[in-house]
């Protein structure tokens, strides 16, 4: 008993030191929700040109990209991807499954999302000018703009991977309404995440997520999330209970104005 007090007082204090750099930001800007820390975290990360566990470092990792990509690429043609699909990568980052997806769908058939346009225009500039060209894939910043456009992409496929572990509890609820805004009654939205017993913090900006936990959530936001793998969910939406629910106003202040890439100027 003592040397479980012990050892939980430890994690205690590790998670204090491990979140402390936010806590000092927040004095700063206490109006912020944790997702525009990611992203400064993110930003500064990328212009040290450091790794980064979500984005990754292009040129310098460029296999580990490839592995990565190359896996969720093929969940994704197990779960009935063909070429002909339309498919939207919301929290797409640098591209690193969205590269395999463009080199893969018809042209026109990829729209990536993200918090700021950095994480993508870095990916678009690995892609090379012959591909975006032959493809024509659009990327845009996630905004109550981008999203319309996202739902009017009428997307086959939704995926969200390696973004909700970087969600804190308590702004899942922001994450979930963006997604289901997008869903149309044929859209299949697969999303990976962390799961454990417990709600809990894994490391100085990710979460592990309950399954139960999320599915409460989302059930709450008018849509169902099924476990279609250990570490993958299935977001579907409840229609039309999902209507009434997403006519109500979101949370704009997670969502800035609209920003879009165009991927024939890189």
């Amino acid at each position: 008993m003592f040397r479980g007090k012990i050892n939980w007082l430890a994690h205690q204090f590790w998670c204090l030191r491990a979140r402390a750099p936010y806590y000092l930001w927040k004095l700063a800007l206490p109006e912020e929700p944790f997702s525009a820390y990611y992203t400064y975290k993110t930003i500064k990360a990328l212009k040290r040109d450091e790794r980064h566990p979500s984005l990754g470092r292009i040129p310098k990792d460029q296999q580990e990209f490839d592995r990565s990509g190359e896996k969720y690429l093929n969940i994704l043609i197990e779960a009935g991807m063909q070429p002909h699909h339309r498919c939207l990568d919301y929290g797409c980052g640098a591209l690193r499954v969205g590269r395999k997806l463009i080199n893969y769908l018809e042209p026109g058939n990829y729209f990536g999302m993200d918090t700021v346009p950095d994480f993508f225009c870095r990916g678009l500039k690995a892609v090379g000018q012959v591909l975006l060209t032959e493809k024509m894939p659009l990327c845009a910043v996630i905004s109550r703009e981008s999203l319309a456009e996202g739902k009017a992409f009428s997307p086959d496929f939704v995926i969200s991977t390696s973004v909700l572990q970087h969600v804190p509890p308590k702004e899942v609820r922001a994450y979930f309404p963006n997604i289901l805004a997008i869903l149309q009654p044929h859209t299949k939205a697969l999303i990976n995440y962390r799961n454990g017993p417990r709600v809990a913090l894994r490391s100085k900006t990710s979460w592990v997520h309950p399954y139960t936990f999320l599915a409460e959530i989302v059930y709450s936001l008018g849509g169902r999330l099924d476990q279609y793998s250990a570490n993958l969910l299935l977001l579907t939406a409840d229609w039309p209970r999902l209507t009434s629910v997403i006519e109500k106003p979101m949370l704009e202040e997670f969502l800035p104005e609209a920003e879009v890439v165009n991927s024939q100027q890189g």
